[in-house]
């Protein structure tokens, strides 16, 4: 294997968090677009700094999830 679970864990957060959101925000936003009073930028870049979060929450919960299991252990 090439990624360890924890690693697939961290890649499937980032890329299940905002999969389908994406393409429903370029393809169904296209008609909106002139009605946005912001950028269209602004809000693809909320969608990317989701994706960000939510990988790195999954990745501070599995490592709290290790430290409780090491804690028990000892």
């Amino acid at each position: 294997h090439l990624l360890t679970d924890d690693e697939s864990s961290i890649f499937g957060a980032f890329q299940f968090s905002s999969g389908g959101t994406i393409i429903n925000y370029l393809t169904q936003g296209l008609a909106l677009f002139p009605f946005l009073s912001v950028p269209y930028i602004k809000p693809l870049g909320v969608i990317l700094l989701c994706k960000v979060l939510g990988c790195n929450v999954m990745r501070l919960y599995l490592y709290l999830a290790a430290a409780r299991k090491q804690g028990a252990a000892e």
